[in-house]
């Protein structure tokens, strides 16, 4: 008769084997176990065997391999628990910082702590190449009798700092957008509009962002639109801008997960800070959603365009190209012009602002995308 401790060892390694066996079992069956939609990437495909690259499907495999291994989803939530929660680390330290407060903060590509302590300033050849890439766009529209707005739209970083780590600290006080915005207004001719000194100016105890996501919630959103309003303004005098920032104000928690929430795995956390901004009962809506129709440059949409159409007849046109950050503001925008085409796009179109014929372009850029655009201009 097998004793206890024998028992318990032959328990062990019968164990042992199903926590290894089970996920990879898994991994062959129908469930579906993918986490892409949490990471916002492409899964991994199963790579080509060509004995020509022999030495490239090891490293292939591997991704597929770790990719599609069964029980992912909660894998990555129990690796959440342990780092976040146990030792009060980021358990995804290449993609998301975890701050102080439950704040989360992207650490993704070269908009990371580097880029918020200004460790890598732009070079002088680099900052003319983007520089130069924005009056180029300027130029063309100019011949086109169009106007032409960019409005550099803050990071969370730079609006929230004390919410950082102790230890991630600006070593220099000029930015890369500080350089670009210097560097635009001394040398070139082009409508830049940088909204972040006046967010932060009007910081208050209600969040204009998200904790656990890369983005504003709705009241920083009404609250940039007011700026971006107030500037085109000054050359529109007669376009509509809603009194958004004085409607009432509503704080609560919502169950929906924030996308820095989910590159860690915790989808889990819930959001705190999600303002949102009541209109009064007799606000009305003067746009409709209309078909987009045809269009060109397809290539380049990062999702599909969207047309609103007001009752103002008399207002400007505008196309808006933009990122992630204007899911908020459409709507809010969509009421001062005539008609507007919203493409979420990084690249400049000029083959859509021809077809469409505005009198406005509107482009709207997160600052880390200025690294992008450097990286294009030097491509050419």
């Amino acid at each position: 008769m097998m004793n206890v401790k024998n028992i318990l060892t032959y328990a062990f390694v019968v164990l042992f084997i199903a926590v290894l066996l089970i996920p990879l079992l898994r991994s062959f069956s129908s469930v579906n176990d993918s986490t892409a939609w949490m990471e916002k990437r492409e899964v991994a495909e199963f790579p080509s065997l060509q004995f020509n690259k022999l030495d490239k499907f090891p490293k292939q495999f591997n991704a597929f391999f770790n990719d599609h291994l069964g029980f992912r989803k909660y894998i990555m939530l129990a690796n959440g628990i342990i780092k976040n929660d146990l030792f009060n680390v980021s358990s995804r330290p290449d993609k998301v910082i975890k701050g102080k407060d439950g704040w989360l903060y992207l650490a993704r590509d070269d908009f990371n702590e580097d880029y918020y302590m200004n460790v890598n300033p732009f070079t002088e050849n680099n900052l003319n190449a983007v520089c130069e890439e924005i009056q180029r766009r300027k130029d063309i529209l100019a011949e086109l009798n169009i106007e032409y707005y960019l409005f550099m739209l803050p990071s969370k970083h730079h609006v929230y700092p004390e919410n950082l780590p102790d230890n991630i600290n600006q070593l220099d006080t000029i930015s890369r957008l500080d350089q670009f915005m210097n560097h635009m207004q001394s040398d070139y001719n082009v409508n830049v509009i940088n909204t972040l000194d006046t967010v932060i100016q009007t910081k208050s105890d209600t969040a204009y962002f998200y904790d656990k996501d890369t983005h504003w919630n709705l009241h920083g959103a009404a609250f940039v639109y007011t700026v971006m309003m107030d500037e085109l303004k000054k050359r529109y005098s007669d376009l509509n801008i809603l009194n958004c920032m004085s409607w009432e104000r509503k704080t609560t928690v919502i169950e929906h997960q924030g996308d820095l929430s989910l590159l860690m795995g915790r989808y889990d956390y819930k959001m705190k800070n999600n303002v949102v901004t009541v209109p009064p009962s007799d606000f009305k809506v003067n746009y409709e959603s209309v078909a987009v129709g045809e269009l060109p440059e397809k290539d380049k949409f990062l999702a599909a365009p969207e047309r609103f159409v007001s009752n103002d007849s008399l207002a400007p046109k505008v196309v808006v190209m933009h990122d992630s950050f204007a899911t908020l503001l459409k709507k809010f925008m969509a009421t001062g012009f005539s008609e507007s085409l919203f493409v979420w796009t990084h690249e400049f179109t000029p083959e859509i602002i021809e077809q469409e014929k505005p009198q406005i372009v509107i482009e709207l850029m997160a600052e880390r995308f200025l690294t992008q655009l450097q990286e294009k201009e030097i491509e050419k």
